[in-house]
């Protein structure tokens, strides 16, 4: 008996890569040296990488996934957060693990190859 065909997904804009944690700090007097402590003013943490330019493209009324590995750590939950919020659908775990969000997906190294 053949298998059923995986069902299809759509979106507008599927962006595949790396998403990273950016954190900038802001009013530092200057660059620290090997070993030096400067205190920052403010720290400003937002998406990164591919988690940006997949933010950009759902803040422009596009429904956007993201096919990338995510970790478990409390930085990963913190970027899947801000993505979340904004709207960007499914991302992947490890590699092989099933995509969240995305109906009918199968695993990341499906859908990359």
């Amino acid at each position: 008996m053949p298998s059923a065909a995986p069902p299809e997904v759509k979106v507008d804009v599927a962006v595949v890569g790396a998403p990273f944690l950016d954190l900038t700090f802001e009013g530092l007097t200057h660059l620290p040296a090997l070993r030096e402590e400067v205190i920052a003013r403010k720290l400003h943490v937002a998406p990164g990488g591919t988690g940006m330019q997949a933010l950009g493209a759902a803040r422009l009324g596009l429904t956007t996934a993201l096919v990338a590995p995510m970790g478990r750590t409390s930085g990963a939950g913190l970027l899947r957060g801000f993505l979340e919020t904004e709207g960007v659908e499914g991302w992947a775990g490890p590699v092989g693990a099933p995509i969240r969000g995305l109906p009918g997906a199968r695993t990341c190294r499906s859908q990359l190859s």
